[in-house]
């Protein structure tokens, strides 16, 4: 199994009015990280558009979005180096509240003439969802919220630079490798 973990640093909350401007990406194949990478893209247009709240929280501003390279130039290179990664069987997304950066990711797809099954099986790995049932089971501490940087802290995880796309699959991964450690000993 080939697993595609993925972090989208976007322009707002809703694929259908805002597109990723930063994706990153490792691939691991049998557990072992083969390649990482970063692409930056301008996804803006007359539908997808800047929502203050996103700039604020991700730390960038509308000119450094703009200044990326158009999505039609940059989406063609993403879907070159997930070919590279499709074996014969699609690849498992993995993600941090995967539903979010699965859909943004589709809504870019589908926005440049790509379809996101040629690339992914629809099976989600959504380490939030993996972290809500791990408190459940008290295999964590209990945290005032599940949000990625204080679920990092709690862990003890070092994440870079939050609101940076390679930075944050990287703690995303450490999280998932950690519950699943976790789970097989059953304690921290």
């Amino acid at each position: 199994m080939t697993i595609c973990c993925l972090d989208t640093e976007t322009t707002g909350l809703e694929p259908i009015n805002s597109g990723p401007f930063e994706l990153g990406f490792l691939i691991y194949e049998k557990g072992l990280l083969i390649e990482e990478r970063v692409f930056h893209l301008n996804p803006l247009n007359e539908e997808v558009l800047i929502h203050p709240e996103a700039l604020e929280v991700n730390g960038v501003t509308e000119e450094q979005i703009r200044s990326y390279p158009p999505a039609g130039e940059i989406v063609p290179e993403i879907v070159k180096f997930l070919q590279n990664h499709t074996p014969p069987e699609k690849l498992v997304l993995l993600a941090y509240n995967a539903p979010f950066d699965y859909g943004h990711l589709g809504g870019l797809f589908f926005r440049c003439g790509f379809n996101m099954n040629d690339y992914f099986n629809g099976r989600l790995i959504d380490v939030l969802e993996l972290v809500k049932k791990a408190k459940d089971k008290n295999l964590l501490p209990s945290t005032r919220d599940n949000k990625l940087g204080t679920i990092v802290k709690a862990l003890g995880i070092e994440q870079g630079k939050a609101h940076t796309a390679l930075d944050d699959i990287r703690a995303t991964r450490q999280i998932y490798e950690t519950i699943y450690m976790i789970e097989r000993k059953g304690r921290i």
